[in-house]
Protein backbone atom coordinates (compact mmCIF):
# COMPACT_ATOMS: atom_id res chain seq x y z
CA UNK A 1 0.00 0.00 0.00
CA UNK A 2 1.37 3.88 -1.03
CA UNK A 3 2.77 5.65 1.77
CA UNK A 4 1.99 9.55 1.48
CA UNK A 5 4.55 11.60 2.89
CA UNK A 6 3.69 14.90 3.88
CA UNK A 7 5.00 18.29 5.49
CA UNK A 8 5.25 17.80 9.29
CA UNK A 9 4.47 20.65 11.45
CA UNK A 10 7.33 21.44 13.39
CA UNK A 11 5.97 23.88 15.60
CA UNK A 12 2.63 25.60 16.61
CA UNK A 13 3.66 28.61 14.39
CA UNK A 14 4.56 27.10 11.53
CA UNK A 15 2.27 27.30 8.23
CA UNK A 16 4.88 26.00 5.26
CA UNK A 17 8.23 24.43 4.77
CA UNK A 18 10.70 24.85 2.52
CA UNK A 19 12.73 21.48 0.90
CA UNK A 20 16.44 22.18 1.56
CA UNK A 21 17.80 19.28 0.12
CA UNK A 22 16.35 16.04 -1.07
CA UNK A 23 19.16 12.66 0.26
CA UNK A 24 17.06 10.06 -2.03
CA UNK A 25 15.96 9.87 -5.54
CA UNK A 26 13.19 8.13 -7.32
CA UNK A 27 13.51 4.56 -7.34
CA UNK A 28 15.57 4.70 -4.20
CA UNK A 29 14.58 1.70 -1.80
CA UNK A 30 14.30 3.12 2.01
CA UNK A 31 13.41 2.31 5.37
CA UNK A 32 11.35 3.60 8.00
CA UNK A 33 12.77 6.41 9.93
CA UNK A 34 15.49 7.36 7.18
CA UNK A 35 16.23 10.60 6.30
CA UNK A 36 14.66 11.58 3.20
CA UNK A 37 15.34 15.43 3.35
CA UNK A 38 15.94 18.52 4.69
CA UNK A 39 13.53 20.95 5.81
CA UNK A 40 13.78 24.81 6.38
CA UNK A 41 11.60 26.48 8.31
CA UNK A 42 11.46 30.00 9.21
CA UNK A 43 13.24 29.05 12.77
CA UNK A 44 15.39 25.62 12.47
CA UNK A 45 16.81 23.10 9.94
CA UNK A 46 15.23 19.64 10.37
CA UNK A 47 15.22 15.93 9.14
CA UNK A 48 12.19 14.58 7.09
CA UNK A 49 11.93 10.98 8.33
CA UNK A 50 10.31 7.93 5.82
CA UNK A 51 7.11 6.74 7.76
CA UNK A 52 7.68 3.67 6.49
CA UNK A 53 9.55 1.39 4.43
CA UNK A 54 9.69 0.71 0.34
CA UNK A 55 10.63 2.52 -3.08
CA UNK A 56 10.45 6.14 -3.47
CA UNK A 57 8.00 6.05 -6.65
CA UNK A 58 7.52 9.98 -6.66
CA UNK A 59 8.64 13.14 -5.48
CA UNK A 60 6.49 16.26 -6.03
CA UNK A 61 8.08 19.05 -4.26
CA UNK A 62 11.55 20.27 -6.05
CA UNK A 63 14.21 21.16 -3.74
CA UNK A 64 13.70 24.81 -3.33
CA UNK A 65 10.23 25.02 -2.97
CA UNK A 66 8.43 25.18 -0.49
CA UNK A 67 5.03 23.37 0.68
CA UNK A 68 2.21 23.90 2.93
CA UNK A 69 2.16 21.96 6.70
CA UNK A 70 0.05 18.23 5.72
CA UNK A 71 0.83 19.37 1.72
CA UNK A 72 2.13 15.80 -0.26
CA UNK A 73 5.70 15.99 -0.50
CA UNK A 74 6.98 12.44 -1.78
CA UNK A 75 5.29 8.92 -1.94
CA UNK A 76 6.73 5.39 -1.00
CA UNK A 77 5.49 2.35 -2.45
CA UNK A 78 5.98 -1.06 -2.70
CA UNK A 79 8.62 -2.51 -5.33
CA UNK A 80 6.23 -2.83 -8.48
CA UNK A 81 3.34 -1.36 -7.21
CA UNK A 82 2.41 1.57 -9.29
CA UNK A 83 0.81 4.73 -8.03
CA UNK A 84 -0.37 8.27 -9.33
CA UNK A 85 -1.40 11.05 -6.57
CA UNK A 86 -4.10 12.79 -6.34
CA UNK A 87 -4.58 16.29 -8.00
CA UNK A 88 -4.02 18.67 -5.25
CA UNK A 89 -7.08 20.23 -4.01
CA UNK A 90 -8.12 23.88 -3.73
CA UNK A 91 -9.70 25.04 -0.63
CA UNK A 92 -8.50 24.45 3.52
CA UNK A 93 -6.93 21.22 4.11
CA UNK A 94 -8.98 18.24 5.05
CA UNK A 95 -8.98 16.98 8.60
CA UNK A 96 -6.88 14.22 8.60
CA UNK A 97 -4.60 16.43 7.01
CA UNK A 98 -4.85 19.11 9.05
CA UNK A 99 -2.74 20.58 12.10
CA UNK A 100 -2.67 20.24 15.67
CA UNK A 101 -6.05 20.71 17.81
CA UNK A 102 -3.91 23.44 19.44
CA UNK A 103 -2.56 25.05 16.62
CA UNK A 104 -6.14 25.36 14.52
CA UNK A 105 -7.80 26.68 17.46
CA UNK A 106 -5.43 29.51 17.77
CA UNK A 107 -5.53 30.02 14.06
CA UNK A 108 -9.40 30.33 14.35
CA UNK A 109 -9.62 32.49 16.77
CA UNK A 110 -6.81 34.85 16.15
CA UNK A 111 -8.87 38.31 14.14
CA UNK A 112 -7.82 39.62 10.96
CA UNK A 113 -7.50 43.29 10.58
CA UNK A 114 -10.23 44.39 7.88
CA UNK A 115 -8.68 45.21 4.51
CA UNK A 116 -5.02 43.29 5.33
CA UNK A 117 -4.17 40.56 3.96
CA UNK A 118 -2.06 38.10 6.09
CA UNK A 119 0.90 36.31 4.59
CA UNK A 120 3.91 34.90 6.00
CA UNK A 121 6.96 36.47 5.76
CA UNK A 122 8.36 33.76 2.90
CA UNK A 123 4.98 34.62 0.95
CA UNK A 124 5.57 38.64 1.34
CA UNK A 125 9.54 38.09 -0.09
CA UNK A 126 8.16 35.94 -2.67
CA UNK A 127 5.58 38.35 -3.66
CA UNK A 128 7.33 41.20 -3.65
CA UNK A 129 10.19 39.42 -5.86
CA UNK A 130 7.86 38.14 -8.62
CA UNK A 131 5.81 41.13 -8.36
CA UNK A 132 2.18 39.77 -7.22
CA UNK A 133 -0.31 41.83 -5.53
CA UNK A 134 -1.21 39.65 -2.13
CA UNK A 135 -4.51 41.27 -2.56
CA UNK A 136 -5.47 38.80 -5.23
CA UNK A 137 -5.10 36.37 -3.45
CA UNK A 138 -8.56 35.71 -1.26
CA UNK A 139 -7.58 33.11 1.21
CA UNK A 140 -4.23 31.27 1.49
CA UNK A 141 -4.16 27.23 3.01
CA UNK A 142 -2.10 28.41 5.83
CA UNK A 143 -3.62 28.57 9.52
CA UNK A 144 -6.83 30.60 9.76
CA UNK A 145 -6.45 31.15 5.71
CA UNK A 146 -2.84 32.29 5.98
CA UNK A 147 -1.28 32.85 2.60
CA UNK A 148 2.10 30.57 2.50
CA UNK A 149 4.33 30.31 -0.64
CA UNK A 150 3.06 27.63 -1.82
CA UNK A 151 -0.14 29.94 -2.32
CA UNK A 152 1.39 32.31 -4.80
CA UNK A 153 1.90 29.99 -7.93
CA UNK A 154 0.81 30.64 -10.72
CA UNK A 155 -0.90 34.42 -8.96
CA UNK A 156 1.96 36.34 -10.90
CA UNK A 157 0.28 39.42 -12.74
CA UNK A 158 2.24 37.74 -15.90
CA UNK A 159 3.19 34.56 -16.74
CA UNK A 160 6.61 33.35 -15.51
CA UNK A 161 9.47 32.13 -17.22
CA UNK A 162 9.64 28.27 -17.32
CA UNK A 163 12.34 27.64 -14.62
CA UNK A 164 12.85 25.99 -11.51
CA UNK A 165 12.82 28.26 -8.22
CA UNK A 166 16.30 27.32 -7.94
CA UNK A 167 17.20 28.59 -11.35
CA UNK A 168 15.42 32.19 -10.97
CA UNK A 169 16.80 32.72 -8.04
CA UNK A 170 20.67 32.51 -9.35
CA UNK A 171 19.50 33.91 -12.76
CA UNK A 172 18.06 37.01 -10.81
CA UNK A 173 21.15 37.14 -8.91
CA UNK A 174 23.82 36.90 -12.02
CA UNK A 175 21.87 39.08 -13.95
CA UNK A 176 20.73 36.62 -16.40
CA UNK A 177 17.60 37.24 -18.83
CA UNK A 178 15.97 33.79 -18.26
CA UNK A 179 13.75 34.76 -21.73
CA UNK A 180 17.67 34.45 -23.76
CA UNK A 181 18.23 30.92 -21.85
CA UNK A 182 16.82 27.53 -23.77
CA UNK A 183 16.28 24.94 -21.01
CA UNK A 184 16.85 21.18 -21.06
CA UNK A 185 14.81 20.30 -17.85
CA UNK A 186 10.99 18.50 -18.33
CA UNK A 187 8.99 20.38 -20.94
CA UNK A 188 11.66 22.76 -21.32
CA UNK A 189 12.08 23.79 -18.14
CA UNK A 190 15.17 26.07 -16.89
CA UNK A 191 17.31 24.34 -14.23
CA UNK A 192 20.16 25.83 -12.57
CA UNK A 193 22.65 24.03 -14.55
CA UNK A 194 21.26 25.72 -17.71
CA UNK A 195 21.73 29.19 -16.15
CA UNK A 196 25.36 28.01 -15.24
CA UNK A 197 25.91 26.97 -18.45
CA UNK A 198 24.83 30.49 -20.26
CA UNK A 199 26.78 32.38 -17.63
CA UNK A 200 29.96 29.96 -18.91
CA UNK A 201 29.47 30.36 -22.39
CA UNK A 202 29.33 34.82 -21.60
CA UNK A 203 32.10 34.34 -19.58
CA UNK A 204 32.91 33.83 -16.07
CA UNK A 205 31.18 36.49 -13.96
CA UNK A 206 33.28 38.98 -11.30
CA UNK A 207 31.24 37.48 -8.05
CA UNK A 208 30.24 34.33 -6.62
CA UNK A 209 26.43 33.18 -6.35
CA UNK A 210 25.06 32.83 -2.99
CA UNK A 211 21.57 31.97 -3.31
CA UNK A 212 19.35 33.23 -0.53
CA UNK A 213 18.02 30.07 0.77
CA UNK A 214 18.07 28.30 4.01
CA UNK A 215 18.64 30.44 6.81
CA UNK A 216 19.77 33.35 5.32
CA UNK A 217 16.99 33.28 3.18
CA UNK A 218 14.69 33.28 6.53
CA UNK A 219 17.02 36.12 8.08
CA UNK A 220 16.20 38.40 4.64
CA UNK A 221 12.59 37.89 4.84
CA UNK A 222 12.01 38.37 8.74
CA UNK A 223 14.91 41.32 8.52
CA UNK A 224 12.84 42.73 5.75
CA UNK A 225 9.09 42.60 7.53
CA UNK A 226 10.67 43.99 10.61
CA UNK A 227 12.04 46.82 8.83
CA UNK A 228 8.97 47.21 6.54
CA UNK A 229 6.01 46.74 9.42
CA UNK A 230 7.93 47.86 12.75
CA UNK A 231 7.76 51.72 13.83
CA UNK A 232 11.37 51.16 15.22
CA UNK A 233 12.78 53.70 17.59
CA UNK A 234 15.95 52.73 19.53
CA UNK A 235 16.72 55.01 22.69
CA UNK A 236 20.39 54.58 23.38
CA UNK A 237 22.23 55.22 27.54
CA UNK A 238 25.30 54.74 29.03
CA UNK A 239 25.60 52.16 32.72
CA UNK A 240 28.26 51.85 35.12
CA UNK A 241 28.86 48.07 35.17
CA UNK A 242 31.60 48.07 37.51
CA UNK A 243 29.56 46.64 39.60
CA UNK A 244 28.27 43.79 37.20
CA UNK A 245 31.87 43.02 36.42
CA UNK A 246 32.47 42.50 40.52
CA UNK A 247 29.06 39.87 40.64
CA UNK A 248 30.42 38.29 37.69
CA UNK A 249 33.67 37.65 39.43
CA UNK A 250 32.41 36.66 42.39
CA UNK A 251 29.60 34.67 40.63
CA UNK A 252 32.56 32.49 38.91
CA UNK A 253 33.74 29.15 40.40
CA UNK A 254 36.51 26.85 39.81
CA UNK A 255 36.45 23.08 39.23
CA UNK A 256 38.63 20.47 40.46
CA UNK A 257 41.24 20.97 38.40
CA UNK A 258 41.46 24.61 39.30
CA UNK A 259 39.75 25.56 35.94
CA UNK A 260 37.83 28.87 36.34
CA UNK A 261 34.17 28.54 34.97
CA UNK A 262 33.29 31.97 34.37
CA UNK A 263 29.42 33.21 34.29
CA UNK A 264 28.48 34.67 30.95
CA UNK A 265 27.16 38.08 30.99
CA UNK A 266 24.35 36.89 29.07
CA UNK A 267 22.89 35.10 31.72
CA UNK A 268 23.35 37.90 33.82
CA UNK A 269 21.97 40.40 31.52
CA UNK A 270 18.87 37.97 30.95
CA UNK A 271 18.13 37.77 35.08
CA UNK A 272 18.22 41.70 34.98
CA UNK A 273 16.17 42.16 31.87
CA UNK A 274 13.60 39.78 32.93
CA UNK A 275 13.14 41.28 36.16
CA UNK A 276 12.94 44.83 34.22
CA UNK A 277 10.63 43.91 32.21
CA UNK A 278 8.23 42.62 35.49
CA UNK A 279 8.39 46.49 35.99
CA UNK A 280 7.43 47.38 32.38
CA UNK A 281 4.58 44.93 31.44
CA UNK A 282 3.91 46.63 28.52
CA UNK A 283 7.56 45.92 27.16
CA UNK A 284 7.04 42.52 27.12
CA UNK A 285 3.90 41.96 24.76
CA UNK A 286 3.63 41.19 20.49
CA UNK A 287 1.79 42.97 18.11
CA UNK A 288 -0.40 40.18 16.41
CA UNK A 289 -2.45 41.73 13.58
CA UNK A 290 -4.53 44.04 15.19
CA UNK A 291 -4.04 43.37 18.93
CA UNK A 292 -1.38 43.80 21.65
CA UNK A 293 -0.76 40.52 23.70
CA UNK A 294 0.99 41.45 27.24
CA UNK A 295 2.54 38.40 27.42
CA UNK A 296 2.20 36.44 31.02
CA UNK A 297 5.44 34.53 31.25
CA UNK A 298 8.78 36.62 30.19
CA UNK A 299 10.76 34.55 27.81
CA UNK A 300 13.90 36.06 26.87
CA UNK A 301 15.57 35.26 23.52
CA UNK A 302 19.53 36.16 23.26
CA UNK A 303 21.35 35.98 19.77
CA UNK A 304 23.42 33.87 18.91
CA UNK A 305 25.87 33.80 15.75
CA UNK A 306 26.43 30.50 14.11
CA UNK A 307 27.85 28.84 10.90
CA UNK A 308 24.48 28.40 9.81
CA UNK A 309 23.00 32.37 10.82
CA UNK A 310 21.39 34.48 13.68
CA UNK A 311 19.71 32.20 15.84
CA UNK A 312 18.09 33.38 18.70
CA UNK A 313 17.25 30.59 21.43
CA UNK A 314 14.82 31.44 24.04
CA UNK A 315 15.00 31.12 27.92
CA UNK A 316 11.98 30.46 28.95
CA UNK A 317 10.28 31.92 32.34
CA UNK A 318 13.35 33.90 33.18
CA UNK A 319 12.16 36.15 36.07
CA UNK A 320 11.60 32.69 38.26
CA UNK A 321 15.06 31.31 37.51
CA UNK A 322 18.33 32.17 39.50
CA UNK A 323 21.31 33.45 36.75
CA UNK A 324 23.36 29.76 37.80
CA UNK A 325 20.10 28.45 36.23
CA UNK A 326 20.63 30.68 33.58
CA UNK A 327 23.93 29.96 32.69
CA UNK A 328 23.41 26.44 32.82
CA UNK A 329 20.46 26.52 30.33
CA UNK A 330 21.98 28.90 28.21
CA UNK A 331 25.03 26.59 27.90
CA UNK A 332 22.97 23.86 26.43
CA UNK A 333 20.56 25.65 24.18
CA UNK A 334 23.84 27.86 22.69
CA UNK A 335 25.32 24.20 22.01
CA UNK A 336 22.59 22.76 20.41
CA UNK A 337 22.40 26.14 18.21
CA UNK A 338 25.89 25.84 16.97
CA UNK A 339 25.77 22.56 16.80
CA UNK A 340 22.61 22.60 14.20
CA UNK A 341 20.78 20.36 16.43
CA UNK A 342 18.51 23.26 18.02
CA UNK A 343 14.55 22.22 18.78
CA UNK A 344 11.70 23.63 17.60
CA UNK A 345 11.08 24.68 20.80
CA UNK A 346 14.30 26.12 21.57
CA UNK A 347 13.66 28.62 19.54
CA UNK A 348 9.72 29.66 20.22
CA UNK A 349 8.12 31.59 22.25
CA UNK A 350 10.26 34.78 23.10
CA UNK A 351 8.97 37.80 24.35
CA UNK A 352 11.79 39.84 24.08
CA UNK A 353 15.54 39.56 22.59
CA UNK A 354 18.83 40.72 24.16
CA UNK A 355 21.85 40.71 21.57
CA UNK A 356 25.00 40.83 22.47
CA UNK A 357 28.47 42.54 20.39
CA UNK A 358 30.51 43.63 23.23
CA UNK A 359 32.72 40.40 22.32
CA UNK A 360 33.72 41.94 19.15
CA UNK A 361 34.83 45.53 20.23
CA UNK A 362 31.35 47.26 19.48
CA UNK A 363 30.02 50.27 21.92
CA UNK A 364 26.64 50.78 20.10
CA UNK A 365 24.26 49.82 17.67
CA UNK A 366 20.77 49.97 16.79
CA UNK A 367 19.52 46.04 16.89
CA UNK A 368 16.30 45.23 14.65
CA UNK A 369 13.52 44.23 16.29
CA UNK A 370 12.71 40.33 15.86
CA UNK A 371 8.70 40.51 15.17
CA UNK A 372 6.22 39.93 16.81
CA UNK A 373 8.18 41.01 19.64
CA UNK A 374 7.72 44.78 21.08
CA UNK A 375 11.18 45.36 21.69
CA UNK A 376 14.99 44.42 21.96
CA UNK A 377 18.37 45.60 23.64
CA UNK A 378 21.46 45.70 22.37
CA UNK A 379 24.65 45.63 24.95
CA UNK A 380 28.18 47.04 23.93
CA UNK A 381 31.27 46.14 25.45
CA UNK A 382 32.34 46.81 28.75
CA UNK A 383 35.24 48.63 28.97
CA UNK A 384 37.23 51.16 30.94
CA UNK A 385 36.16 54.53 30.37
CA UNK A 386 36.61 58.28 32.45
CA UNK A 387 33.21 59.29 34.81
CA UNK A 388 32.35 62.13 36.39
CA UNK A 389 31.87 61.49 40.18
CA UNK A 390 31.04 64.76 41.85
CA UNK A 391 34.13 67.30 41.23
CA UNK A 392 36.49 64.10 40.36
CA UNK A 393 37.00 61.94 37.14
CA UNK A 394 37.16 58.43 38.21
CA UNK A 395 38.22 55.33 35.71
CA UNK A 396 35.12 53.07 35.42
CA UNK A 397 33.85 50.23 33.87
CA UNK A 398 30.89 51.33 31.54
CA UNK A 399 28.82 49.77 28.64
CA UNK A 400 26.52 51.56 26.40
CA UNK A 401 22.49 49.65 26.38
CA UNK A 402 20.36 50.24 22.68
CA UNK A 403 16.91 49.91 23.47
CA UNK A 404 14.90 49.74 20.09
CA UNK A 405 10.93 49.30 20.70
CA UNK A 406 7.84 49.23 18.18
CA UNK A 407 6.29 52.40 18.71
CA UNK A 408 3.32 50.96 17.91
CA UNK A 409 3.09 49.06 20.80
CA UNK A 410 4.49 51.70 23.11
CA UNK A 411 5.16 55.41 23.26
CA UNK A 412 9.53 56.94 23.97
CA UNK A 413 8.80 57.96 27.89
CA UNK A 414 7.40 53.94 29.12
CA UNK A 415 10.23 52.78 26.90
CA UNK A 416 13.05 55.02 28.63
CA UNK A 417 11.49 54.56 32.10
CA UNK A 418 12.36 50.67 31.26
CA UNK A 419 15.78 51.37 29.72
CA UNK A 420 16.22 53.33 32.87
CA UNK A 421 15.08 50.52 35.11
CA UNK A 422 17.42 47.94 33.28
CA UNK A 423 20.40 50.55 33.62
CA UNK A 424 19.33 50.66 37.44
CA UNK A 425 19.58 47.20 37.47
CA UNK A 426 23.05 47.36 35.82
CA UNK A 427 24.80 49.50 38.60
CA UNK A 428 23.19 48.05 41.26
CA UNK A 429 22.52 44.36 40.53
CA UNK A 430 23.07 43.37 44.24
CA UNK A 431 20.70 45.88 45.15
CA UNK A 432 18.08 43.67 42.90
CA UNK A 433 18.69 39.59 42.90
CA UNK A 434 20.55 39.47 46.37
CA UNK A 435 23.48 38.78 47.71
CA UNK A 436 25.94 37.16 44.78
CA UNK A 437 22.89 37.12 42.43
CA UNK A 438 21.88 33.56 43.01
CA UNK A 439 18.33 34.41 44.41
CA UNK A 440 15.56 33.36 41.53
CA UNK A 441 14.30 36.46 42.56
Amino acid sequence: MAIEVRMPQLGLTMDEGQIARWMVAVGDKVRQGQPLAEIQTDKITAELESPGEGIIRHILVKEGDSCAVAGLVAVITAPGEDYSPAPAQEGPLPPRAARSTLATRMAEESPSAAGRHRASPNARRLARNQGINLDRIAAGSGAGGRIVGSDLKGASDTPPAKATPLARRVAAAAGVDLDRVPGSGKGGQITREDIERAQAASGPPPFEVIPLTGVRGVIAARMADSAHSAAAVTLTTEADATELAGLRDRLSTRDAEGAEARVPFDAILVKLVSAALRDHVNLNARLIENEIHVMKDVNIAVAVDTQRGLLSPVVKRADTKSILQIADELATLVGRARSGKSQPEDLEGGTFTITNLGMHEIDAFTPIINPPQCGVLGVGRICPRPVVTGDSLAIRQTVWLSLTFDHRMVDGAPAARFLQCVKRFVENPEEQLGPLGKAAV
